[in-house]
């Protein structure tokens, strides 16, 4: 901001001088590398779900009844699903795993399971999400690909090569038919 003439106040200006005399090597970076490239949010929410509004609905009909409290929900009511993806990551699958039979591939809730660290109570559920993201329609799969490719990258030792392999491939597909379009989006 300096650099453009931005006024950074006294206060800046004496930051920006402490860390050139701390560390007279350091300079700012080159006009065309700056910027945020990657913004990241971490740390708690104020606002969490309640995976217990799910509790009594059939595993069948989970997305089903999460989509419809999501949309009579309030901002401040929470992500029930999440929720549910962060107690109970193998129930969360069983109601996606339905969903998907009947075609449904809601990626909202797909990367909320995806992002999910809670560990899985069921042994086959890892093996299942793969199955499940190989049959995920090809059209919309770079959709889900993100998220996929970094639950695939923390699985990359337990998952068995007959999955990890074919996954990893359709991730690289769904990254690779995006990139022409994006390069076309920075020529613009």
């Amino acid at each position: 901001m300096a650099r453009d003439g931005f006024d950074i106040g006294k206060a800046g200006q004496k930051l920006l001088v402490g860390i050139k005399t701390r560390h007279p090597q350091w300079e700012p970076r080159p006009a065309e590398q700056v910027g945020f490239h990657v913004w990241h949010e971490s740390g708690p929410r104020a606002v969490a779900g309640d995976a217990d509004k799910l509790k009594h609905v059939a595993d069948g009909q989970l997305v089903a009844e999460a989509k419809a409290i999501a949309a009579k929900a309030d901002f401040l009511d929470g992500d029930n699903w999440q929720a549910l993806c962060l107690a109970n990551p193998d129930r969360a699958l069983r109601g996606l795993d339905a969903a998907a039979e009947a075609g449904d591939w809601p990626v909202e809730f797909w990367e909320q399971l995806l992002w999910s660290r809670t560990a899985y109570s069921d042994p086959d559920t890892e093996t299942r999400i793969a199955q499940l993201l190989l049959r995920w329609p090809t059209e919309t799969f770079s959709n889900v690909s993100a998220a996929a490719s970094s639950w695939l990258n923390e699985r990359v030792k337990t998952l068995p090569d007959d999955l990890l392999w074919p996954l990893w491939d359709k991730v690289a597909d769904a990254s690779l038919t995006e990139a022409p379009e994006n390069a076309e989006a920075e020529d613009a």
